[in-house]
């Protein structure tokens, strides 16, 4: 058997002397195309010196794609004008792709994700953007603005990816910030947006999302977290369902959206926009914990039947989703329709209320599905004996 070779990685050696101050606070490396530029952990990084290792970088023409990363507790010098952080990529107008990423506790001023548009309002060649901002950054309701309005900038971006982790504070005005951000990427062709645990952006940001996800109809991948206690609450669910129904070219949807109390009005319209997407082949749906109800399980089932050209469905109905037995029964038989299936994972928790019988559909369903290669079911447990099935695993 032949070695597997690791991608060769090198310096730049974009410093001209042996600069040891910058080898204390930066770490520049490239591997093929990608220049990744990480700002050490505990490193306090000045103005004058970003612009210093900057100049150096430009020297290098033809820079088109860069890895701008902050790790947790670095420290940047901040003006009115200026952010030490984004200098070091100011003037780089070649850039096509762009990653940034402010790891644990990277607690910038609001004014430097304003600073940060005027940046990306002369990248003209940008069409790949990667905004991470990580554990309680603390990036609240003005710096939220910000950064949307720093976002809205780039309208030629076709590969959008925006990730808000926990502990920043968005409340339901940040949420419909950040949610408005892509509005002016009416190019956009891949979409992944995540908000993570409690930053309770609730039916605003649910609605801004859906307002933003209708101007981008060219949207074929999809992959949309909002994770729990972000407080959607059914008119949130409501508006991304009739955000999602504008996706007419969807290949691949993912959307996890699991214990925001939706309920069976905001699960309804999911189930209802899955309907317009007859070009999808992937779905990964996580619905658990919404109180979706028999009406929100058989808009769900109706939904699912209609992908004719579905290959792969991961589907997560969870706990406490009280579907009750016509609720299941309708999902189940949604199955049978999907003749090109060929790999299936299906999750059912506690607390849906259906008879043990009724399984017996699930299986005829699956059993005419003569593509499937791959298989996962699993039934948990019923805390209340209308259903007794320990967890099982098919796999064909």
């Amino acid at each position: 058997m032949g070695c597997i070779q690791k991608k060769k990685r090198h310096s730049l050696n974009i410093f001209e002397l042996a600069d040891k101050q910058a080898e204390k606070i930066l770490q520049i490396t490239k591997i093929q195309k990608t220049t990744s530029i990480k700002i050490l952990e505990g490193s306090y990084l000045k103005i004058a010196e970003a612009q210093k290792y900057r100049n150096n970088l430009n020297i290098h023409k033809n820079i088109f794609d860069i890895n701008l990363i902050a790790e947790g507790n670095t420290n940047y010098e901040e003006d009115k004008y200026q952010c030490s952080l984004f200098t070091l990529i100011t003037d780089i107008d070649t850039l096509q792709k762009l990653q940034i990423e402010t790891q644990t506790n990277v607690q910038l001023n609001p004014q430097s994700y304003l600073f940060l548009g005027k940046i990306f309002h002369t990248l003209n060649k940008l069409s790949s953007l990667s905004v991470i901002i990580g554990f309680n950054n603390k990036l609240g309701l003005e710096g939220s603005k910000n950064l949307s309005h720093s976002i809205m900038q780039c309208s030629n971006l076709r590969h959008l990816i925006i990730k808000i982790m926990d502990n920043n504070f968005l409340g339901s005005e940040g949420g419909k910030h950040i949610g408005e951000s892509f509005q002016n990427c009416k190019h956009l062709e891949q979409l992944e947006y995540t908000i993570n645990y409690g930053n309770k952006i609730s039916i605003q940001g649910g609605q801004s999302l859906s307002k933003s996800m209708l101007k981008c109809n060219q949207l074929t991948q999809v992959k949309l977290i909002i994770e729990s206690d972000n407080e959607l609450e059914s008119q949130g669910g409501i508006a991304l369902g009739q955000g999602l129904k504008s996706c007419l070219n969807l290949i691949d949807l993912y959307l996890d959206i699991g214990k925001n109390n939706i309920g069976s009005e905001g699960v309804s319209q999911i189930g209802i926009s899955l309907q317009s997407m007859q070009n999808l082949q992937y779905l990964d749906l996580n619905i658990q914990n919404n109180s979706m109800q028999e009406t929100g399980a058989i808009k769900i089932s109706e939904g699912i039947g209609t992908l004719q050209k579905l290959l792969s469905l991961k589907l997560s109905i969870g706990h406490y989703n009280n579907i009750q037995e016509k609720g299941a029964l309708s999902i189940f038989k949604s199955f049978a329709n999907l003749h090109k299936l060929q790999f299936f994972v299906f999750r059912l928790g506690q607390l849906n209320y259906i008879q043990q019988k009724n399984l017996a559909c699930l299986g005829l369903s699956l059993k005419g599905l003569k593509n499937l290669q791959y298989c996962i079911v699993s039934l948990i447990k019923q805390s209340h004996l209308l259903v007794n099935i320990q967890p099982f695993y098919l796999q064909i």
